[in-house]
C-alpha cells in the first residue's frame, strides 16, 4: 500500500493556509479599491486572518503509564533526529503534562518547568504562561545531544514529600497509601512520591513544530484526575487525541477509567492506538496466525470501548522508530506505524481544514455573498434604467413627466420601507438586549458568589459535592435561557428578511445566524468534567479549601470563559444582523435619486438622454468586471488543499 507522508501533507496544509490568507488580503484590497469596505468588513477579515495565523495543530497522547506514549511521539515526529528526543524507558516516564512545540517569538530551544508547589496558588497554568519568572528554564544546546538528553530527563523527576504536603497539593489518595505501605512491608509510610513539576514546555526547532504542530504528552491516571486543567482546558483544545493501550494486556481497569472519565467525552480526532504488537510476534507462528491474533485484540478493544474498529490502530512504536532511524522499510511496514500516520494525515487535517473553512464561510463567505448580491442588484438597476431611458427616446414630454411621477410614488413606497425597517431594527435591538442580559457576566458572577458561599458552608464531602452540583445546575438553567432567547432572535431576523423579500422585493442575503450549538456542546462537555471532578475519590482525602479553589479556578472559570466568548460573538451579530438590508435600501435610494435627476434634465433637453445611456452602459461594464474579479477571488478562497487526499 502506498502511504501519504504526514509531513508532506502538513506542508500542503500550511501552503494552503498561506495561499488562503493571501487571497483574503486581496479581497480586502479589492473592497477598499472600490470603496465598498467598512469598519465591519475590515473587522471580519482581520478576525479570519487571525484564526488562520494562530491555527495550531495540537495532538494529545494519553495513556496509563508504560504504554509507550513517549516512544510513539519519538517515532512519528523525531525519528529524523536519529535518536530518542523524549525519555522513553520501562516504568514511569512523563510525570507531568508536557507540551512540545516551537517558540517562534523567541526562536530558541529550551525547557520551561513549572514547580509543583504552584498548585497551592489560585493561578492556572494558562495564567502562569504570562509569568516567565515562575518557571525554571533550561536552554537546550542543539549541537550537544548529550546535554539535551540530560536536560529532558528533568521532565520525569520526582521528589518525596510528607503525606500532609501531598494531601495539601491534592496529590494523594488511598491507592497511593496502599502502595507506599506495601513498599514499607507492613509499616506505615511517612512520605509520598510526587512529580517535581506541574507542567513542562519544550521548545524544539523540529520542522513539524515550526509549522505549528503542538504535541501534548500527558502522564497517567493520577495526573489526569488530580490536574483538572489538563482535561478541562487542554484536551478539549486538541485536534487529535491518541489513546494508547498495550497489545499484550489489552484494556485494563485503569485504561478503562481514563477512557470513561477523560477521553470518551471527546469526539473529533479520537483514535485508539494498540501499541507493542511486537510482543505478539511469535517465531513459532506464521504471519497469518499472528495477524489473526492482532485483529482479535483490535476487535476486543473496539468492543470494550464501544468504538468503530477502524479507529483502533495496532502498531509497534519502538520497531517503527528503529525502522525509521535505520531506513528499514520492511520493518517499518511490519510496525504498521505508517497506517496511523496516514489516518492522521487524512482525518486530522480534514478536521482542521473544516474548522478554518467554517470560519471562512461564517465571516468571508457572508461578505462575498453580500457583495455579489449588491453588485448584481446595482447592475440590475442600471439595466432597468437603461431600458427605461431607451424606451423614452422617441416619446413626448408628457411620458417623461408621468415617469417622474411614478418614480416619486416609488419614493413614497421607499420611505414606508424605511419606516418598516427602522421598526424591525428597534424590535431586534430589544431582542438583542434580552439575549445579552442572559449572557450577563455580572449575573453569572453573582450566581457563583452564592454558590461559593454554599460550598464553604458545607461540612461533609457529600454536602460539598451537592453544592457543586447545584451551582452547575444554576448555570445550566442560564444556558437553556440563552438558547431560548437566541432562537427567538434568529426567528425575528429570518422573518424580517423574508418580509422584505416577499413584500418589497429586497434580495439582500441574511448574515449567518448566531448559533448556540457550540456553546451548548462546550457546556455539556464541561458538565461531564464537573461530574468527574465531583466523583473523584481524592475528594475524600483532600482539604475542602483546596477542592473549592480548584473547582472555581478551573471548572467555574471555564464556564465563565464560555459565557464571555459567546457574549462577544452575540453582541456584534445583534448590531449588524440587518446591515445587508440597510445597504440595499441605501442603494435603492441612490438609484431613485439618479433616475429623478436624469428625468428632470430630460424635461429640459433630450440631448441628455444618449449621454446618460452611454454613461449607464459604461457603469454596467465596470460592474461586470467587478463581478468577474469577485467570483475569481471567491473561487480562489474556497479552493481545496491540493493533494490532501492522494489515492492510496
Amino acid at each position: 500500500m502506498q502511504y501519504v507522508d504526514f509531513k508532506e501533507q502538513l506542508n500542503s496544509y500550511n501552503d494552503w493556509k498561506k495561499g488562503l490568507a493571501a487571497n483574503i488580503l486581496k479581497f480586502k484590497a479589492w473592497l477598499h479599491e472600490r470603496k465598498i469596505a467598512t469598519d465591519e468588513t475590515d473587522s471580519r477579515i482581520e478576525h479570519t486572518l487571525k484564526v488562520i495565523r494562530e491555527d495550531k495543530l495540537t495532538i494529545a497522547f494519553v495513556a496509563e503509564f508504560s504504554r509507550g506514549k513517549s516512544e510513539l511521539i519519538n517515532a512519528i515526529f523525531f525519528a529524523d533526529f536519529g535518536r530518542r528526543l523524549l525519555p522513553s524507558s520501562a516504568g514511569r516516564t512523563t510525570m507531568c503534562p508536557t507540551e512540545i512545540f516551537y517558540d517562534n517569538e523567541q526562536d530558541s530551544a529550551y525547557i520551561q518547568l513549572l514547580p509543583i508547589d504552584t498548585r497551592n496558588t489560585d493561578t492556572t497554568i494558562l495564567e502562569y504562561r504570562n509569568r516567565p519568572e515562575a518557571w525554571h528554564r533550561i536552554d537546550l544546546d542543539l549541537d550537544n545531544p548529550e546535554q539535551m538528553q540530560e536536560a529532558l530527563k528533568e521532565v520525569v523527576q520526582v521528589k518525596r514529600v510528607s503525606i500532609d504536603e501531598a494531601k495539601k497539593l491534592g496529590l494523594y489518595d488511598d491507592e497511593m497509601l496502599n502502595e507506599l505501605n506495601n513498599d514499607k512491608q507492613g509499616g506505615k509510610a511517612s512520605f509520598a512520591e510526587i512529580p517535581c513539576w506541574r507542567h513542562a514546555l519544550i521548545s524544539f526547532p523540529h520542522p513539524l513544530l515550526k509549522q505549528g504542530v503542538t504535541i501534548l504528552d500527558t502522564p497517567g491516571l493520577n495526573a489526569l484526575g488530580s490536574e483538572p486543567e489538563l482535561t478541562i482546558n487542554m484536551l478539549p483544545n486538541a485536534q487529535a487525541i491518541l489513546f494508547l493501550l498495550s497489545a499484550d494486556t489489552g484494556v485494563t481497569r485503569s485504561d478503562l477509567e481514563i477512557w470513561k472519565h477523560h477521553i470518551n467525552v471527546h469526539t473529533n480526532g479520537l483514535m485508539v492506538v494498540l501499541n507493542k504488537i511486537d510482543s505478539l510476534w511469535d517465531e513459532l507462528h506464521d504471519s497469518a496466525t499472528i495477524q489473526a491474533t492482532i485483529n482479535e485484540q483490535c476487535q476486543n478493544t473496539a468492543s470494550i470501548l464501544n468504538i468503530d474498529s477502524k479507529k483502533v490502530f495496532p502498531i509497534s512504536a519502538q520497531k517503527g522508530l528503529i525502522a525509521k532511524v535505520k531506513n528499514d522499510e520492511e520493518l517499518l511496514e511490519k510496525s504498521n506505524l505508517l497506517s496511523l500516520e496516514q489516518y492522521l494525515s487524512e482525518d486530522l487535517l480534514d478536521n482542521k481544514q473544516a474548522i478554518i473553512m467554517d470560519t471562512i464561510n461564517h465571516e468571508i463567505g457572508h461578505l462575498l455573498n453580500n457583495t455579489k448580491k449588491m453588485l448584481e442588484h446595482r447592475s440590475g438597476n442600471i439595466k432597468k434604467q437603461k431600458t427605461e431611458l431607451g424606451n423614452l427616446e422617441h416619446k413626448n414630454q408628457d411620458v417623461v413627466i408621468k415617469l417622474m411621477q411614478k418614480t416619486r410614488e416609488e419614493q413614497t413606497i421607499y420611505m414606508k420601507n424605511v419606516e418598516n425597517f427602522q421598526a424591525s431594527q428597534k424590535i431586534l435591538e430589544q431582542h438583542g438586549r434580552n439575549l445579552m442580559d442572559a449572557l450577563s457576566l455580572t449575573a453569572f458572577d453573582m450566581h457563583v458568589a452564592r454558590g461559593t458561599a454554599e460550598m464553604e458552608n458545607r461540612w461533609t464531602t457529600f454536602g460539598l459535592k451537592s453544592a457543586m452540583e447545584d451551582l452547575f445546575q444554576g448555570i445550566e438553567t442560564a444556558v437553556l435561557e440563552i438558547n431560548s432567547r437566541a432562537d427567538q432572535t434568529r426567528k425575528l431576523v429570518s422573518s424580517t428578511y423574508r418580509k422584505f423579500r416577499q413584500e418589497y422585493g429586497m434580495t439582500a442575503v441574511p448574515p449567518r445566524m448566531f448559533s448556540t450549538n457550540d456553546f451548548h456542546t462546550e457546556f455539556e462537555l464541561l458538565q461531564r468534567e464537573a461530574e468527574a471532578f465531583r466523583n473523584n475519590p481524592t475528594l475524600l482525602v483532600t482539604e475542602s479549601g483546596f477542592v473549592i479553589k480548584k473547582f472555581l479556578n478551573l471548572l467555574v472559570k471555564r464556564a465563565r470563559d464560555i459565557f464571555e466568548k459567546n457574549q462577544k460573538r452575540a453582541l456584534p451579530w445583534t448590531k449588524t444582523a440587518l446591515n445587508p438590508l440597510k445597504v440595499q435600501l441605501k442603494d435603492y435610494k441612490q438609484h431613485m435619486e439618479s433616475r429623478l435627476e436624469t428625468l428632470r434634465k430630460m424635461t429640459k433637453s433630450k440631448d441628455h438622454l444618449q449621454q446618460k445611456i452611454a454613461e449607464l452602459e459604461k457603469h454596467d461594464a465596470i460592474l461586470e468586471k467587478h463581478l468577474n474579479s469577485l467570483l475569481a477571488l471567491d473561487n480562489a478562497i474556497h479552493q481545496d488543499i491540493p493533494g490532501l487526499h492522494a489515492d492510496a
